[in-house]
């Protein structure tokens, strides 16, 4: 079997990359190995069901209500299933315990409750006490409610019998004691509110179990006292917006504290008419190592996804799946993380993998090691005592548990290229082609010395080498990076730039070396194939009266800037046209096609040109010979019109004007009252309509202002003196003043009157042909 694997380990690590990334079995599993088990299996627990010391496997079958053991042999094979009765229609779940303290493993079932008023279903846990020998006694059934929806197994009040946890959405959760001999005391309300998922643990390292409660985009722990009640703890947060979707809980940097390991996801739906198909969806994985007492650093994203659905036969990205378990996969003392993973590489095609990342001891770990798998992931454990975890499956469709053993080297310095790497096909020539890869240690021991050597293919021309650790060099087709010492998971990243020089399929060969000796060097090696395609070059002309720009997609064409571009043979090339202002764009001619009015798509499958036409549109100007002109009270004024033509005008064009300003106001006319481009037009302003006014308006206020004064005043003057003859000559001295006062107004003495104030009018021209319109103001000032 080992060899057999080996055979597809090497046909699968000589790569041929089509643009995307491939990676290599860097840790080995022996072909699958099928147990059947009952219908529809759902959980498994490992454990040693017959005490000798060899893991057996327990499955809760969801379709059957019973319960598979599977008895190991020690050597990772297992014998065949026997199976017993759950006491329920549908377990989802299994786990162990002692429950009557005899010192023998105990299995119990788990099923669900129905909220559905359609289908209400109570739930049910179920134990079946253990003889010792693999089997197992009567179920013994203890009722929950509609609502019940998890369990989990402690001793919590620490008194040596196990107890059973149970979260309720109506209730929150309890706590059934174990009274040691399988059966449980009534159901003691803690202060664990439901959620959606429960997880047990140590998490402050006081010996006392404690819970973990995920609830939406939060995990609380309570921390037990140990007698069965808990205390609330701060919530530890994913990133905002994500919902929790599964915990696991270890020591992945070997400090002695509880980690965390979290699944998240968020969604966003688009619904159309009540039709809701289409969404989008982001996954995490992350890390939150525990500080101390039960208070964790933030979130450290470990891997990620991200799917567009719109349809069920229509999906696009990747997809993470739960759980995301913890195991050493290479023997190096170190928890590495397995988990599935499907990418969807068409809308019809996809691909599931189970990726593991090696664990490099800090909390920190490698890039993703894909196994091809298109089963569930439902448990890793050492079931041959290699000190390597396997992996165990759950095969749905055909009702079976699946066994894969870890076969990685545990005493060698083993060396790998995983995710090699090449551009998006076609490359073209003369255009950059890159080659990448990630050197990655994956066996236990150091390694040193490491070298990546790239032999490139002859019909290249080199640009660049470089590393992430260390240094690389080219000579005659060779580039040699030198990389150094790597410990057990982690590597560095080589890059590679080379520019084709001819057309056809290259093959560029990758291969790692390290000092110490490699028994498995299948995975030292990595070939790229590559299509390379000739270049062929769009030219874009611009023509007419107007100008504007022409841009491409994908980018080169800038024109404006560049105007011609080469890209590779069968590029489809999306063109542009933006008119300046003042232009319009006319349409293409030459090799562009399509629809849209300022776009189109050209295939090159030679070289082509395209001619954009701009135009300036049919048009005219309004021109005035003067755009202030001055004119006399009384007087007339006039200003030359003139229309220039652009664009191919040709129309008649009607002439109007308008006077704003204060009243009484100059009139405007304007001959002949239409033109066509080229010709003239007079515009006239009269300011004959104020010549009436010959009284100066300062004369005729004061002369009525003396006219109401004199009579007043030559009483005045009869008053204060009288007819008395002695008198006489004060009243002729008083009628002297005040003829002396009105002679200079009578007179209109420039000394009195203000001046004159000139007056500005504004005239406003409009010419009009069609829907075009022009205006403009000429300023009148009249004197």
């Amino acid at each position: 079997m080992r060899g057999m694997n080996r055979n597809l380990k090497i046909a699968f690590v000589l790569l041929v990359s089509l643009g995307h990334s491939v990676s290599t079995f860097a840790v080995d599993f022996a072909g699958p190995v099928s147990y059947p088990v009952g219908m529809s299996p759902a959980g498994i627990v490992v454990a040693d069901f017959n005490g000798d010391g060899k893991p057996d496997i327990a499955v809760a079958n969801g379709g059957s209500g019973n319960v598979s053991i599977l008895l190991g042999n020690g050597d990772g094979m297992f014998q065949a299933a026997m199976n017993f009765d759950a006491g329920m229609a549908n377990p989802s779940s299994v786990a162990v315990g002692d429950f009557n303290h005899d010192g023998k493993l105990d299995v119990v079932a788990f099923e669900s409750g129905n909220t559905n008023p359609a289908n209400l279903m109570p739930g049910a846990v179920s134990v079946l006490l253990g003889n010792g020998d693999g089997t197992f006694q009567t179920a013994k059934t203890l009722a929950m409610t509609s609502s019940a929806v998890a369990m989990l197994v402690a001793d919590v009040n620490l008194d040596g019998k196990s107890d059973l946890a149970v979260m309720d959405l109506s209730i929150g959760t309890s706590v059934f004691f174990g009274n040691g001999d399988g059966t449980f005391q009534p159901a003691k309300q803690t202060s664990v509110p439901s959620g959606a998922l429960l997880l047990q643990g140590d998490f402050n390292g006081d010996g006392k179990p404690d819970l973990a409660l995920a609830s939406g985009s939060s995990i609380t722990l309570f921390l037990g006292k140990g007698d069965g009640t808990f205390q609330s703890e701060p919530t530890v947060a994913v990133a905002d917006g994500f919902a929790v979707k599964d915990v696991q809980a270890g020591d992945i940097n070997a400090d002695g504290k509880v980690d965390l390991v979290v699944e998240s996801e968020t969604r966003r739906q688009f619904c159309l008419s009540g039709v809701c198909i289409t969404y989008a969806s982001s996954e995490h994985i992350g890390l939150f190592l525990a500080i101390s007492n039960a208070s964790f650093q933030a979130e450290q994203v470990i891997a990620s996804a991200s799917t567009l659905v719109q349809s069920l036969l229509d999906i696009t990205g990747s997809q993470l799946f739960v759980p995301a378990l913890m195991g050493d996969f290479n023997g190096d003392g170190n928890l590495d993380l397995a988990y599935s993973e499907t990418i969807f590489s068409t809308s019809s095609h996809s691909s599931k993998f189970i990726e593991i990342r090696l664990g490099k001891g800090d909390g920190m770990f490698s890039a993703p090691l894909q196994v091809a798998n298109s089963l569930a992931l439902a448990a890793t454990k050492d079931l041959n005592n290699d000190k390597l975890s396997d992996l165990i499956l759950l095969d749905n469709a055909n009702n079976a548990v699946v066994v894969e053993l870890n076969t990685s080297p545990t005493s060698e310095a083993d060396m790998g290229i995983i995710d090699a790497v090449a551009s998006a096909e076609p490359a073209g020539v003369g255009l950059n082609l890159t080659y990448a890869a990630d050197v990655l240690k994956e066996g236990p021991k150091d390694s040193t010395g490491v070298i990546l050597t790239d032999t490139l293919p002859n019909s290249v021309n080199f640009v660049s080498a470089t590393s992430t650790q260390g240094t690389c060099m080219h000579s005659h087709g060779i580039v040699s990076c030198n990389i150094g010492s790597l410990v057990s998971a982690f590597g560095a990243t080589v890059t590679i730039v080379v520019t084709p020089t001819v057309t056809g399929t290259i093959t560029n060969t990758m291969n790692v070396t390290a000092t110490e000796q490699d028994l498995t060097p299948a995975n030292n090696t990595a070939k790229q194939n590559t299509t390379v395609a000739p270049m062929f070059t769009i030219t874009v002309i611009k023509a007419g009266s107007g100008s504007g720009t022409v841009t491409s997609s994908p980018s080169g064409i800038d024109c404006g800037g560049a105007c011609s571009q080469s890209y590779v043979s069968g590029s489809s090339i999306l063109l542009t046209a933006v008119p300046s202002a003042g232009s319009q764009f006319s349409g293409w001619s030459g090799a562009c096609t399509g629809t849209a009015p300022n776009s189109c798509t050209v295939t090159l499958n030679s070289n082509q040109s395209v001619t954009a036409t701009f135009n300036i549109p049919p048009d005219f100007s309004l021109s005035p010979a003067a755009t202030n002109l001055s004119v006399k009270r009384g007087g007339q004024v006039s200003d030359v019109l003139t229309f220039p033509a652009q664009g191919g005008f040709s129309g008649t064009i009607a002439l109007t004007c308008s006077v704003a300003g204060p009243t009484p106001m100059p009139t405007c006319g304007i001959s002949p009252q239409s033109v066509t481009p080229g010709s003239s037009a007079t515009l006239t302003v009269n300011a004959a309509a104020l010549a009436a006014a010959l009284t100066p308006p300062p004369f005729e206020w004061t002369g009525s202002f003396y006219a109401a004064w004199l009579p007043l005043g030559l009483m005045g003057c009869v008053l204060a003196t009288g007819f008395d003859r002695k008198r006489r000559g004060h009243w002729m001295l008083c009628l002297l003043i005040m003829f002396a006062a009105i002679l200079p107004a009578a007179c209109g003495s420039s000394n009195s009157v203000p001046p004159q104030v000139a007056q500005s009018y504004t005239v406003t021209v409009r010419a009009t042909s069609g829907a075009i319109q022009h205006s403009t103001n000429v300023m009148v000032t009249m004197q």
